[in-house]
């Protein structure tokens, strides 16, 4: 009996879901019934008005009859009425019906680039996210126009036919280097569809489709092979000094044991060694600092132009090696900026020391301060200019990376690290500020960095902390 009540109410709402007007009689009569009772409790309200009105004398009998029988039509028209006139409780009763979206619409909201393709390897559908990855501008074209991959068509063709799902990397040379990672899965659609087939016609059915998720590892690949360049260029820097005082330390034991000018060669040889290595080990330890901390923006007040003073005196020994000489223009306005005094001084130590290995022997060394205004920001511009051979072109991209040297073949002076220029780049970048290289060959070449001013507290300075954000160097994913 229980199951066939269960069987009854399944069918009706059944049939309630499929016609929408089953409930309708229902919903009326349980609304008629109310509101019945209400013009029950009416009548009743009038009759006892009209049985006091009757009995205080100020009406009678036909007079109390007449009134009984007015109101209470009244009352009975006036609720049949409003059942008659009141909304279809099935409309309001009923479930509403969702509305589903359509496979489109989901892979256009999806935040990820994607691509649907067809069972006939056609492009369904994209979103904003692979036309900025990808630059394919609308659907209908087949894939292999825009993969030209042979390993990720045959793994898109074995979803439509085997519902394998797979992952394929690509790294592609042209218009620059990245690397994409491709996520390819089978998928079935049985809803609505915004978009018909090419021709206009719609297939019945549940569609297959083949849904290619798209991952831009290109910063993940970068950091790798920088992470693995950085390691075998310490390890090349390091050895070369070190088999350098391997050699010395041999021939100390050996031929030159009883040579006492070899040994002193040869122990200074072994000095000059020892003080490149620790000059490497430093700037590693100084380079890594900076990085751990590249996302705190200093807070210090830091007057740049003493700050350039210091520099220019702690360079001063080495600058009169080489027989250069140092002319600093001031700025006209304090030069105040926010900072770390620490890490400012060492890159215009960096860049000073930079200056003197390649200009040119008896020559100067230019720097100047001055006010630039930049998207709006006022900013410290200080520029260090060189009258040295200048840098090729085809090295000012390269010069901030990890142990590049543009000129180490041909000035054999200019030795070093390699590690200067990195670290005044990640430096300035932490000071939320940029560098700028000008060179040309035969005239020299200027380093410039610009820092925003200290400004007061408020809305507007951080309004300038944004945009000097926007502009800071676009290198720290070396």
């Amino acid at each position: 009996m229980v199951s066939e009540t269960d069987n009854t109410s399944a069918q009706t709402s059944g049939n309630a879901s499929q016609s929408g007007s089953l409930d309708l009689p229902i919903s009326l009569v349980e609304r008629y019934m109310a509101q019945m009772r209400r013009v029950r409790w009416m009548v009743v309200a009038v009759a006892v008005v009209v049985c006091v009105l009757l009995v205080s004398g100020r009406i009678d009998l036909p007079e109390a009859a007449f009134t009984f029988i007015f109101l209470a039509a009244t009352a009975i028209v006036t609720g049949t009425v409003a059942v008659q006139r009141s909304p279809k409780a099935g409309a309001t009763k009923a479930p509403r019906k969702l509305l589903r979206p359509s496979y489109e619409q989901l892979i256009r909201a999806w935040p990820q680039p994607v691509i649907l393709v067809d069972q006939r390897m056609i492009i369904r559908t994209i979103n904003q996210a692979t036309t900025d990855l990808m630059d394919i501008r609308k659907a209908g074209d087949p894939l292999s126009f825009r993969l030209r991959e042979p390993d990720v068509l045959a793994a898109v063709q074995a979803a439509l036919d085997q519902g394998r799902e797979s992952t394929r990397t690509i790294l592609e040379k042209v218009p620059s280097e990245r690397v994409l990672r491709l996520h390819i899965g089978p998928f079935s659609y049985t809803g609505s569809s915004d978009m018909p087939y090419p021709g206009g016609r719609r297939e019945a059915g549940p569609a297959r489709f083949v849904l290619i998720v798209i991952e831009d590892d290109t910063a993940t690949y970068r950091s790798e092979r920088v992470r693995s360049d950085f390691v075998a260029n310490a390890s090349h820097e390091l050895r070369t000094p070190l088999a350098s005082i391997t050699g010395c330390i041999e021939t100390l034991q050996g031929p030159a044991r009883d040579d006492p000018a070899g040994q002193e060669r040869f122990l200074a040889i072994m000095s000059q060694q020892a003080e490149r290595m620790t000059a490497l080990i430093d700037d590693l330890l100084s380079l890594n600092r900076i990085e751990m901390r590249g996302h705190r923006t200093p807070t210090d007040c830091v007057n740049l132009e003493a700050t350039v003073r210091e520099a220019i005196d702690l360079a001063k020994p080495a600058a009169e090696t080489a027989n250069v000489t140092f002319n600093l223009e001031p700025s006209q306005s304090p030069a105040t900026v926010r900072g770390d005094a620490s890490e400012l001084r060492q890159i215009v130590t960096n860049l000073l020391q930079n200056a003197i290995k390649y200009a040119a022997s008896g020559e100067r060394v230019d720097l100047s301060l001055r006010d630039a205004v930049e998207g709006g920001v006022r900013m410290v511009e200080l520029q260090v200019r060189d009258y040295g051979p200048g840098i090729a072109q085809e090295h000012l991209p390269r010069l901030t990376e990890r142990f590049y040297r543009a000129h180490e073949d041909t000035n054999p002076v200019a030795s070093g690290t390699g590690l200067g220029l990195a670290i005044v780049k990640h430096s300035v970048a932490r000071h939320r500020g940029r560098l700028i290289v000008e060179s040309t060959v035969g005239e020299g070449a200027t380093f410039s960095i610009r820092l925003p001013y200290m400004t007061d507290s408020g809305s507007k300075s951080d309004n300038a902390e944004k945009a000097i954000e926007k502009q800071s160097v676009k290198l720290s994913h070396d």
